[in-house]
């Protein structure tokens, strides 16, 4: 390989870890941009709900594969920088279904 084009690899892998650590990192240092917004989204959410039953199972179902007794969508608080308000949320019960008699 040419000089010049390793020099322009390591120019945009340099970029793409600044911008990463510029993402993650919020201005006051509290919490990271994206895990805020990690944070809120779940398959609860309305933005994402058409991929629910396709990508990820619903939130009772995700409960469940869990080994818990189920889930449902709770509204909290939303800790994402960018969205002031309220968000959807999975949560699970953390009670065991009941077991099955034979």
């Amino acid at each position: 390989m040419d000089d010049v084009v390793v020099v322009r690899m390591l120019a945009r892998s340099l970029l793409v870890s600044l911008v990463a650590v510029v993402l993650v990192v919020v201005p006051d240092g509290s919490e990271a941009f994206i895990a805020g917004c990690w944070k809120d989204w779940s398959r609860c959410s309305k933005w994402s709900s058409w991929l629910t039953g396709k990508f990820w199972p619903d939130c009772n179902s995700h409960c469940k594969n869990m080994g818990l007794s189920g889930g449902k969508c709770v509204e909290v608080p939303s800790t994402c920088y960018f969205v002031r308000g309220t968000v959807l949320q999975c949560q699970c019960d953390y009670g065991r279904p009941p077991r099955a008699r034979f």
